[in-house]
């Protein structure tokens, strides 16, 4: 019985644990986004303003984006996220 290539990377020992953490912080960053928009929304009774916090995060990933995809053709890639794990956790 053989299986799909695409699974076999859930065969390497630690990639369902990698796989779980992201999980994990991906549910963490959206109940805080929820959290902060409904702080926001609770102090200025504004959704406008509830609405520009949240989507402050996306413009920044819109902005920041192309320089990140420099970044990735012209540095190792490994390198660049190592560094932006220590940017991230500093």
């Amino acid at each position: 019985m053989s299986r799909h290539p695409s699974l076999a990377v859930f065969a390497i020992s630690g990639f369902p644990f990698v796989v779980l953490s992201s999980a994990l912080v991906f549910l963490a960053f959206q109940i805080r986004n929820m959290g902060q928009a409904w702080l926001v929304l609770d102090l200025t009774d504004s959704t406008l303003l509830g609405g520009l916090v949240n989507g402050t995060a996306s413009i920044t990933m819109i902005v920041i984006s192309p320089f990140g995809g420099v970044l990735a053709d012209r540095y190792n890639k490994r390198t660049l996220v190592l560094y932006g794990r220590l940017l991230l956790h500093s």
